[in-house]
C-alpha cells in the first residue's frame, strides 16, 4: 500500500498447503521439508504460474496498476530451469516482466556468490525487477548493496515491532531507508500492524507499506472481494 495516498500497489504471492485433514498449513510447517527434498522446485514452479495466471486475470479485470512479488527458494533461484520456466510464463500470459518482483533473501549468494550475481542479471535482462526480503536479519544484507544491482529492498518486520518504543529500531529504520534514498531503491516495509507504525514511518518518509494493518493474506475470491469494497470508499 501506498502509505500516503492510500492505494494499493502490489501483492505478494503466499502459499498454503490446503490439507485435506488437518486444514490450511502455514509455509513454516512444510517449506523446509520442501527445500530438503527437492520438491522446493515444483512447487516454485506452479507458484510462479499461479501468479502470473493472476497477474492477467487482474488485467483483464482493470486491475492493471498492480505488480505481484514472487518469493523464490534459494535452490530454485539457482537452478537452471528458473529462467526457462520464466520466459515460457511470458508466452503462456499475457503479462509484463516489468510487473513481477523476485523476492530472493539475503542467503542466496552464500553458495555462489558468482553464480547469484549473474542469475541477477538474467533476470534484470528479462524485465524483472529484484527484491531484497527480511532485509536487515543477515550479516550480508549490505554486501547485496555493494556487489548486486537491487531494485527494492524490503525492511524485515522483527523491526517494526517495537519501533514504538525503541529508539534503536527507529533509528535502524530510519537508516535503511536514508540508505535506500541514496542507492535510489525502492523500499516496502512489512509487518506494519499499527496506525502508530504507519504514522512514525510516514514521518520518516516511507511510502510503500506491508501488512496486518491492511490487510491478513487472503485467497483470490476474498481479494476480489477487499479491492471491490476498498472501491467503493
Amino acid at each position: 500500500m501506498n502509505a500516503r495516498t492510500g492505494e494499493v500497489e502490489g501483492f505478494e504471492a503466499l502459499i498454503r498447503w490446503q490439507h485435506p485433514e488437518k486444514g490450511i498449513i502455514p509455509p513454516i510447517d512444510f517449506i523446509q521439508h520442501a527445500e530438503s527434498t527437492g520438491l522446493i522446485l515444483p512447487i516454485g514452479e506452479w507458484i510462479i504460474d499461479r501468479a502470473f495466471y493472476q497477474l492477467e486475470q487482474w488485467r483483464d479485470q482493470g486491475i492493471d496498476q498492480c505488480s505481484i512479488s514472487i518469493n523464490v527458494s534459494p535452490r530454485h533461484f539457482l537452478h537452471e530451469q528458473l529462467i526457462p520456466h520464466l520466459e515460457l510464463c511470458l508466452l503462456k500470459y499475457n503479462v509484463k516482466s516489468s510487473d513481477v518482483i523476485i523476492e530472493i533473501t539475503e542467503n542466496v549468494a552464500m553458495g555462489d556468490y558468482l553464480a547469484a550475481q549473474s542469475r541477477i542479471a538474467e533476470l534484470h535482462a528479462l524485465g524483472f525487477k529484484i527484491s531484497i526480503d527480511d532485509f536487515g536479519t543477515g550479516i550480508s544484507a549490505f554486501i547485496y548493496l555493494q556487489h548486486f544491482t537491487i531494485d527494492e529492498i524490503k525492511i524485515d518486520r522483527q523491526f517494526i515491532l517495537d519501533i514504538e518504543s525503541n529508539k534503536r529500531s527507529l533509528g535502524i529504520v530510519k537508516s535503511i531507508l536514508d540508505l535506500a534514498n541514496l542507492l535510489d531503491l525502492r523500499v516496502v516495509v512489512e509487518g506494519v500492524e499499527t496506525e502508530n507504525q504507519l504514522h512514525l514511518l510516514s514521518q520518516l518518509g516511507c511510502e510503500t507499506i506491508q501488512g496486518y494493518l491492511y490487510s491478513r493474506p487472503l485467497d483470490t475470491n476474498q481479494l476480489k472481494t477487499w479491492l471491490h469494497e476498498r472501491s467503493a470508499h
